[in-house]
Protein backbone atom coordinates (compact mmCIF):
# COMPACT_ATOMS: atom_id res chain seq x y z
CA UNK A 1 0.00 0.00 0.00
CA UNK A 2 1.36 3.41 -0.98
CA UNK A 3 1.63 6.14 1.66
CA UNK A 4 -1.14 8.25 0.06
CA UNK A 5 -3.46 5.24 0.02
CA UNK A 6 -2.64 4.44 3.64
CA UNK A 7 -3.17 8.00 4.90
CA UNK A 8 -6.49 8.22 3.01
CA UNK A 9 -7.58 4.91 4.52
CA UNK A 10 -6.53 6.07 8.01
CA UNK A 11 -8.54 9.30 7.81
CA UNK A 12 -11.57 7.48 6.39
CA UNK A 13 -11.58 4.79 9.06
CA UNK A 14 -10.64 6.60 12.27
CA UNK A 15 -12.15 9.23 14.51
CA UNK A 16 -11.33 12.93 14.31
CA UNK A 17 -9.43 12.63 17.59
CA UNK A 18 -7.22 9.82 16.25
CA UNK A 19 -6.59 11.76 13.03
CA UNK A 20 -5.57 14.85 15.01
CA UNK A 21 -3.20 12.73 17.11
CA UNK A 22 -1.55 11.31 14.00
CA UNK A 23 -1.11 14.78 12.50
CA UNK A 24 0.34 16.15 15.75
CA UNK A 25 2.80 13.24 16.21
CA UNK A 26 3.89 13.42 12.56
CA UNK A 27 4.42 17.18 12.82
CA UNK A 28 6.43 16.78 16.07
CA UNK A 29 8.69 14.12 14.53
CA UNK A 30 9.22 16.20 11.40
CA UNK A 31 10.07 19.31 13.47
CA UNK A 32 12.60 17.46 15.64
CA UNK A 33 14.21 15.87 12.60
CA UNK A 34 14.63 19.27 10.97
CA UNK A 35 16.13 20.68 14.15
CA UNK A 36 18.72 17.88 14.12
CA UNK A 37 19.54 18.49 10.47
CA UNK A 38 19.90 22.28 10.59
CA UNK A 39 21.13 22.90 14.14
CA UNK A 40 24.52 24.55 13.97
CA UNK A 41 26.92 22.74 16.26
CA UNK A 42 30.35 24.27 16.42
CA UNK A 43 33.66 23.33 17.94
CA UNK A 44 33.99 24.19 21.62
CA UNK A 45 37.24 24.52 23.54
CA UNK A 46 38.13 21.81 26.08
CA UNK A 47 37.97 22.43 29.80
CA UNK A 48 40.79 22.78 32.33
CA UNK A 49 44.24 21.65 31.23
CA UNK A 50 42.95 19.07 28.73
CA UNK A 51 43.70 19.59 25.06
CA UNK A 52 41.45 18.43 22.26
CA UNK A 53 42.49 16.48 19.20
CA UNK A 54 40.08 16.49 16.28
CA UNK A 55 40.58 14.01 13.45
CA UNK A 56 38.96 13.11 10.16
CA UNK A 57 39.62 11.18 6.95
CA UNK A 58 38.45 11.93 3.43
CA UNK A 59 38.26 9.56 0.48
CA UNK A 60 38.02 10.20 -3.26
CA UNK A 61 37.07 6.78 -4.57
CA UNK A 62 37.16 7.68 -8.26
CA UNK A 63 40.73 8.96 -7.82
CA UNK A 64 41.85 6.14 -5.51
CA UNK A 65 43.16 8.66 -2.99
CA UNK A 66 42.48 9.36 0.68
CA UNK A 67 43.89 11.59 3.38
CA UNK A 68 43.60 12.19 7.12
CA UNK A 69 43.55 15.55 8.88
CA UNK A 70 44.04 16.37 12.54
CA UNK A 71 44.32 19.45 14.71
CA UNK A 72 45.20 19.91 18.39
CA UNK A 73 43.92 22.91 20.39
CA UNK A 74 43.83 23.97 24.02
CA UNK A 75 41.18 25.73 26.13
CA UNK A 76 42.31 29.15 24.81
CA UNK A 77 41.66 27.84 21.28
CA UNK A 78 45.38 28.06 20.49
CA UNK A 79 46.56 25.59 17.87
CA UNK A 80 49.27 23.34 19.27
CA UNK A 81 49.72 21.42 16.05
CA UNK A 82 48.09 20.27 12.84
CA UNK A 83 48.84 17.41 10.51
CA UNK A 84 47.64 15.90 7.26
CA UNK A 85 48.70 12.53 5.94
CA UNK A 86 48.06 10.70 2.69
CA UNK A 87 46.62 7.26 3.44
CA UNK A 88 46.47 3.76 2.02
CA UNK A 89 43.66 3.37 -0.47
CA UNK A 90 43.38 -0.41 -0.03
CA UNK A 91 41.65 0.06 3.34
CA UNK A 92 37.90 0.17 3.87
CA UNK A 93 36.61 3.66 4.60
CA UNK A 94 35.77 2.68 8.20
CA UNK A 95 39.37 1.46 8.55
CA UNK A 96 40.67 4.76 7.17
CA UNK A 97 38.63 6.67 9.74
CA UNK A 98 39.96 4.44 12.52
CA UNK A 99 43.51 4.84 11.19
CA UNK A 100 43.06 8.64 11.22
CA UNK A 101 42.21 8.36 14.92
CA UNK A 102 45.35 6.29 15.57
CA UNK A 103 47.44 8.87 13.70
CA UNK A 104 45.97 11.65 15.85
CA UNK A 105 46.81 9.72 19.03
CA UNK A 106 50.39 9.27 17.85
CA UNK A 107 50.58 12.97 17.01
CA UNK A 108 49.46 13.84 20.54
CA UNK A 109 52.04 11.52 22.05
CA UNK A 110 54.75 12.99 19.80
CA UNK A 111 53.92 16.42 21.22
CA UNK A 112 54.20 15.10 24.79
CA UNK A 113 50.56 15.67 25.70
CA UNK A 114 49.28 14.13 28.92
CA UNK A 115 45.54 14.84 29.10
CA UNK A 116 43.54 14.69 25.90
CA UNK A 117 40.07 14.52 24.43
CA UNK A 118 39.91 12.87 21.02
CA UNK A 119 37.01 13.93 18.84
CA UNK A 120 35.78 12.53 15.55
CA UNK A 121 32.54 12.49 13.58
CA UNK A 122 32.41 8.71 13.02
CA UNK A 123 30.21 7.30 15.75
CA UNK A 124 31.10 3.66 15.03
CA UNK A 125 34.81 4.24 15.64
CA UNK A 126 34.25 6.31 18.79
CA UNK A 127 31.84 3.77 20.27
CA UNK A 128 34.24 0.90 19.68
CA UNK A 129 37.13 2.82 21.26
CA UNK A 130 35.00 3.47 24.34
CA UNK A 131 33.78 -0.11 24.62
CA UNK A 132 35.71 -2.22 27.11
CA UNK A 133 34.84 -5.47 25.33
CA UNK A 134 36.96 -6.90 22.54
CA UNK A 135 36.00 -5.71 19.09
CA UNK A 136 35.50 -8.34 16.39
CA UNK A 137 34.66 -6.15 13.41
CA UNK A 138 36.72 -5.40 10.30
CA UNK A 139 38.37 -2.51 12.18
CA UNK A 140 39.32 -4.58 15.25
CA UNK A 141 43.09 -4.25 14.68
CA UNK A 142 42.78 -0.45 14.53
CA UNK A 143 40.55 -0.33 17.59
CA UNK A 144 43.03 -2.47 19.53
CA UNK A 145 45.89 -0.13 18.55
CA UNK A 146 43.82 2.92 19.41
CA UNK A 147 43.01 1.62 22.88
CA UNK A 148 46.66 0.69 23.46
CA UNK A 149 47.90 4.14 22.43
CA UNK A 150 45.25 5.95 24.45
CA UNK A 151 46.53 4.29 27.63
CA UNK A 152 49.86 6.11 27.12
CA UNK A 153 48.17 9.37 28.17
CA UNK A 154 47.52 10.18 31.82
CA UNK A 155 43.86 10.77 30.97
CA UNK A 156 41.92 10.46 27.75
CA UNK A 157 38.36 10.64 26.48
CA UNK A 158 36.89 9.69 23.12
CA UNK A 159 34.07 11.99 22.03
CA UNK A 160 31.73 11.89 19.06
CA UNK A 161 30.86 15.21 17.41
CA UNK A 162 28.88 16.24 14.37
CA UNK A 163 30.67 17.14 11.17
CA UNK A 164 29.96 20.84 11.78
CA UNK A 165 32.04 20.65 14.99
CA UNK A 166 34.85 18.88 13.19
CA UNK A 167 35.30 21.39 10.39
CA UNK A 168 39.03 22.10 10.61
CA UNK A 169 40.06 18.43 10.64
CA UNK A 170 37.75 17.77 7.70
CA UNK A 171 39.13 20.75 5.80
CA UNK A 172 42.71 19.61 6.40
CA UNK A 173 41.88 16.19 4.97
CA UNK A 174 39.95 17.43 1.92
CA UNK A 175 42.39 20.18 0.95
CA UNK A 176 45.35 17.86 1.33
CA UNK A 177 43.88 15.60 -1.33
CA UNK A 178 43.60 18.56 -3.67
CA UNK A 179 47.19 19.62 -3.00
CA UNK A 180 48.55 16.08 -2.97
CA UNK A 181 51.14 16.35 -0.20
CA UNK A 182 51.53 15.77 3.52
CA UNK A 183 52.33 18.41 6.12
CA UNK A 184 52.93 18.62 9.87
CA UNK A 185 52.93 21.99 11.64
CA UNK A 186 53.64 23.03 15.21
CA UNK A 187 51.58 25.90 16.61
CA UNK A 188 49.61 26.57 13.45
CA UNK A 189 47.60 25.47 10.44
CA UNK A 190 48.05 25.99 6.71
CA UNK A 191 46.77 29.29 5.31
CA UNK A 192 43.61 27.72 3.85
CA UNK A 193 42.45 26.59 7.32
CA UNK A 194 43.01 29.83 9.24
CA UNK A 195 39.52 31.22 8.62
CA UNK A 196 37.95 27.99 9.86
CA UNK A 197 40.08 28.11 13.02
CA UNK A 198 39.12 31.77 13.60
CA UNK A 199 35.46 30.86 13.14
CA UNK A 200 35.76 28.30 15.94
CA UNK A 201 37.19 30.98 18.23
CA UNK A 202 34.10 33.18 17.93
Amino acid sequence: MEFIEWITWFFDNNSSSQCRTLVFVTWAIWTEQNKWLVEAVTWRPPENSIVRINFDAFLKKHENRSCSGMIIRNLECDVLGSKRLLMRIDLLFSQQKALACIQSLMFGLDLGLLEVEIEGDVLTVIRKLRDVSEDKSEIRAFIKDGKRLSRCFHTHQFQHVRRSANGVAHLLATESLKQGFQLCMRDGVPDFARDEVDKDRS
